[in-house]
């Protein structure tokens, strides 16, 4: 269906009337809106229908601008309720036509389409059709057959699906967003044979910074915007690209909505900003969401009154996670004697990943030497048990250990390894009859335990854990905030670490008594805790 809000020649069409045919758009039904305009469009009405449209579940489409620069046009401006388009040349290029004729770029930008179309003239014959305005019309199809596919997606599901669809996703930049868009990408995670979908609820646990410049007046009273941050981390890892978007509710289950001001124009629903996101290994990727609230006073002063609609505190998103799913990391890697040989034992994956094999890795003795394919390790009855067992009836002669890691296969390819398990020979071939066995597991989070003994003297150990492989910094640190010890400065892998402080300095000096902070940072994130030496 399509709305003509004014002719090609008339360049002053107002508020109400762009208003207007948003509103007749999303009461007769429309699946996807283009918004392609003459002018800038940063207006109260233009805002309000637009969060109109959005609670009804319309994605809006909206060109980045012609000017070849970084000012925000709107309503592209309102990224986190539109699907904001750049234009490329057929070589790949940014479209440019001038110094100030190209396409727009900026934080706000989502994908690129193509621009430079032959199109059929009013006139008769043919013209070529430039700029942004001839490219957002690809992505607007694009949301239809993602509508057409899914009536039921929401405007963030599928603008997360288009940027996923871009060829440099998840990488993003602010003059191509997340790339050109690519429709068999877009599609193919409608495969039902390898479609996978996690709804997870985040509570809030970031942070609620004030938004410069954002508060405004209604009535006999003062709204200031909080944005709320949620940090995310995708769980399980892919073959291939990996989709995220969220619904954010307030305590009582209702969507947010946008501001209703102009001094509004940088408040919206929660997203996943295009420069949060980044990659980590196995194709999980990481980012930032954001939504907001607003703190409510007196227009002539006082202490605040209430939130709208929630308190920070009370929000929470449901963060939903669409991808290809590759194995998770088998659980469980035990090993024991039985015999003269070592029996392996591990928790079977679960039946819904489809697990063809398992593949076993063997490294011999302490010195730390590198892993080599043992055994594939097919799985009788997928799905059906709780655990499988292998039995390793060749220990090395002459080895004081084996160390062993397991990571698991379906039709979409391989998953994660799983932490691995030391199992002791005593030194002599074959299993000695007191072997030990040590389970090296691998946490769910960045982990830093309180130092033990505490207090100590002359030293302590401290424990920390690492869900992921990182580089990793420990440093004692005095009460003047200055390094007195480098404990660890190396990349490790995933597990449990521990590390003595034998309470000297870098110059291998004691220290005096007194309370001292140890410090981990890491890929993940950071954590400080507190240690007392008592001399």
């Amino acid at each position: 269906m399509n709305v003509r809000i004014c002719s090609a020649v008339d360049q002053y069409w107002s508020d109400a009337s762009l208003s207007r045919a948003i509103l007749y758009a999303v009461n007769n039904g429309v699946n996807v809106i283009n918004m392609s305009l003459s002018k800038n469009a940063k207006l109260q009405l233009t805002r309000n229908s637009i969060a109109e449209a959005y609670r009804d579940g319309i994605p809006i489409v909206a060109t980045m601008g012609n000017n070849n620069n970084s000012t925000t046009r709107y309503p592209s401006g309102y990224h986190d309720a539109v699907i904001t388009v750049g234009a490329i040349e057929s070589d790949g290029n940014r479209w440019v036509d001038g110094p100030e004729d190209g396409s727009n770029y900026g934080d706000h930008i989502d994908v690129v389409a193509p621009t430079s179309i032959l199109t059929p003239s009013k006139y008769g014959g043919y013209n070529t059709f430039t700029g942004t305005s001839s490219a957002a019309p690809f992505v607007t199809g694009l949301a239809g057959m993602i509508r057409l596919v899914d009536s039921n997606a929401s405007p963030t599901k599928i603008e997360a699906i288009i940027r996923a669809s871009g060829d440099e996703y998840p990488d993003w930049d602010m003059y191509y967003g997340f790339g050109l868009i690519q429709l068999d990408d877009a599609l193919e995670f409608y495969d039902d044979n390898d479609r996978w979908i996690k709804e997870t609820t985040l509570d809030y646990h970031s942070s609620a910074t004030i938004v410069t410049n954002g508060w405004f007046q209604i009535g006999y009273y003062i709204y200031v915007p909080y944005e709320v941050s949620f940090q995310f981390t995708t769980n399980k890892a892919t073959d291939g690209k990996t989709v995220i978007w969220v619904d954010p509710e307030d305590s009582d289950g209702t969507l947010f909505s946008l501001g209703t001001t102009e001094q509004m124009s940088n408040i919206g629903f929660a997203a996943a900003k295009p420069s949060t996101i980044s990659t980590l290994s196995w194709n999980r990727i990481k980012g930032k969401l954001i939504t907001y609230t607003y703190a409510v006073f007196p227009s002539g002063g006082g202490p605040m009154l209430y939130w709208t609609p929630c308190a920070p505190s009370e929000i929470t998103v449901t963060f939903q996670q669409w991808g290809r799913l590759c194995p998770s990391q088998p659980t469980g890697l035990e090993g024991e004697k039985v015999g003269t040989n070592i029996e392996l034992e591990w928790n079977r994956n679960d039946a819904v990943e489809g697990v063809s094999r398992y593949d076993l890795e063997r490294a011999d003795g302490e010195d730390q030497g590198d892993f080599y394919h043992y055994a594939y390790i097919n799985d009788p009855n997928p799905g059906s048990g709780s655990t499988i067992t292998y039995v390793d009836s060749k220990p090395k002669e002459g080895e004081s250990c084996h160390r062993y890691r397991l990571i698991a296969e379906n039709s979409l390819g391989w998953g994660e390894y799983c932490g691995e398990i030391w199992v002791y020979l005593g030194g002599g071939g074959g299993v000695p009859d007191s072997e030990e066995v040590e389970i090296i597991s691998v946490p769910r989070q960045l982990s830093l335990e309180q130092n033990y003994p505490n207090p100590f003297n002359p030293t302590t150990t401290i424990r920390y854990g690492l869900p992921h492989s990182s580089r990793v910094n420990l440093r004692i640190i005095n009460t003047r905030g200055q390094t007195v010890r480098t404990l660890v400065d190396e990349e490790k892998s995933a597990g449990w670490y521990t590390v003595t402080w034998d309470g000297k300095n870098e110059s291998g000096q004691q220290v005096s008594s007194g309370i001292y902070l140890y410090l981990l940072e890491t890929n993940e994130g950071s954590i400080l805790k507190k240690m007392t030496l008592i001399r």
